[in-house]
């Protein structure tokens, strides 16, 4: 009894036979390539992790009315009339229309940010008592996300001090200065 390869006829000719490997060659090359196209492109995603820190991008998802506040944080206010039930002015004491200060609400955009922390950066970011922690996902708006990015670079900047990755003496002048043990003899 003779052995028959899967997918291949009980009886092939020659050329038929080369046609058949022939055109398994050609799909086999086209997987390899492939495959070493994402090889390269992870390689290349892996390179700029090393070099810059993480890849990871903000995503707009988005806007949110928020309080508009001026360059010290305080929030802007306008005046408003203070209306009664009825929808009519209400008047003080002295028979003056009363006045309420409302805040002044804007348009900001939101993003989504993943929170990529280095090994030393600890379990996450903690701001105003409320935490960030390194690997979920939060929505920001476009100052928080600012700030948030920030601590993010810097304590990678701080991991990459600490693994020496960074030069800090690359434009330093070099000094020749040797260290040797007393000359005088005794």
């Amino acid at each position: 009894m003779s052995e028959e390869k899967k997918g291949a006829p009980a009886l092939e000719s020659p050329a038929e036979k080369i046609a058949r490997l022939e055109r398994e060659m050609a799909e086999l090359q086209s997987k390899l390539k492939l495959a070493e196209e994402t090889i390269e492109s992870k390689d290349a995603q892996a390179a700029a992790q090393l070099m810059f820190g993480s890849t990871v991008q903000e995503i707009p998802c988005g806007m949110r009315e928020r309080e508009k506040r001026d360059k010290r944080g305080d929030v802007i206010t306008h005046k408003v009339k203070k209306l009664d039930g009825d929808g009519q002015p209400e008047l003080d004491d002295d028979g003056k229309q009363m006045f309420v200060k409302e805040p002044i609400y804007e348009e900001v955009p939101i993003f989504k940010y993943k929170i990529d922390l280095p090994p030393s950066g600890g379990l996450g970011i903690v701001i105003n008592q409320f935490p960030y922690y390194h690997g979920e996902v939060y929505e920001f708006d476009i100052d928080e996300l600012r700030t948030i990015k920030d601590i993010v670079a810097r304590s990678w900047g701080h991991e990459a001090n600490i693994r020496g990755a960074a030069n800090e003496n690359a434009y330093r002048r070099p000094i020749g200065k040797v260290l040797r043990g007393n000359d005088r003899a005794h």
